[in-house]
């Protein structure tokens, strides 16, 4: 469960909560609402150059790869920026992807 508000990740078994992290949603509430299934679309590292920023590793969550559950942003060479990671918890910092 992600909660925008909160901005956290809570992993559930039924009503149980096993863990939670920190997590920055969407900009301009371009995060979007509901409930989703994981889709086949996950994988490896990536970087877009456009975008000037990758992740380490992704699940899609809606529109096939639109919309991703993903990674802290990373450097073409792999490495965490770190003023995208202080975002986690504080404040939204994605296009729409929740990242943690």
């Amino acid at each position: 469960m992600v909660s925008i508000k909160d901005r956290r990740v809570h992993v559930r078994s039924g009503s149980t909560s096993l863990y939670a992290m920190f997590a920055t949603t969407g900009m301009d509430d371009s995060t979007p609402r509901g409930t989703f299934e994981i889709e086949p679309e996950r994988g490896d590292p990536f970087f877009n150059a456009r975008e000037g920023m990758g992740a380490r590793c992704y699940t899609g969550f809606l529109h096939h790869g639109v919309f991703l559950f993903r990674s802290v942003p990373t450097y073409a060479h792999g490495a965490y920026i770190a003023d995208q990671a202080d975002l986690l918890g504080i404040r939204p910092g994605s296009h729409g992807c929740v990242w943690g």
